[in-house]
């Protein structure tokens, strides 16, 4: 697939787990909390292996949503769970989180497995966030909301509920939402998770 520009899979991706990096500097404050909840090397997620004939199913509808959403146009588009992970697989702007994000689709939720750098996190430099997060993720009327609803480290442990309390209200504040807001550039008006499909509505 050729690059077009910013897509919402971009958007989506960084949405669902890139400003969880962020949100952790509320509270990766402590040293023992760092050391206890974040590692010192990353947990590379695996890859999808996509076939030929799976990257050509894929590439119209993703095409056609990127060209939409590039000339301001309705369209609208959906994915299966296990098709999120093969466009990051074989998308070349999603190149970046080969390896270090994984998406799939319960029900409602999105599952986010990551492994991901905490260099921009004060006192967590050089450590990194493993593990796995459920999401509860929407845009409606051009306006995302992203929910931690659960998380483990790679190792299986839960997060505490208040750590995914103070990072829920983190993603809720105003100027957190506003940075998704600009992410979508105007060009996602609606993004529903239902029954294990994502659907995206340009404008």
């Amino acid at each position: 697939m050729r690059r077009r520009g910013r897509v919402w899979l971009a958007v989506v991706a960084a949405a669902l787990a890139l400003p969880l990096c962020g949100a952790l500097g509320v509270w990766l404050w402590l040293r023992h909390l760092r050391d206890a909840w974040t590692e010192a090397s990353p947990s590379p997620v695996t890859v999808a292996e996509t076939s030929v004939q799976e990257r050509r199913r894929l590439a119209p509808r993703y095409r056609r949503l990127q060209e939409a959403a590039r000339a301001g146009r309705a369209a609208e588009v959906s994915f299966g769970s296990e098709e999120l992970d093969a466009l990051i697989a074989s998308a070349e702007e999603l190149s970046g989180l080969r390896g270090k994000v994984s998406l799939s689709l319960d029900g409602e939720t999105v599952v986010a497995r990551v492994s991901l750098p905490l260099s921009e996190v004060p006192l967590a430099s050089g450590r990194y966030l493993n593990g796995e997060f459920r999401l509860r993720v929407s845009v409606s009327s051009g306006h995302p909301e992203v929910e931690v609803l659960e998380g483990r480290t790679s190792g299986g442990t839960p997060y505490p509920a208040w750590m995914v309390r103070r990072v829920n209200a983190a993603l809720s504040r105003p100027e957190a939402r506003e940075r998704l807001a600009r992410a979508l550039r105007g060009r996602v008006e609606a993004l529903e998770v239902s029954d294990g499909r994502v659907t995206v509505r340009t404008r």
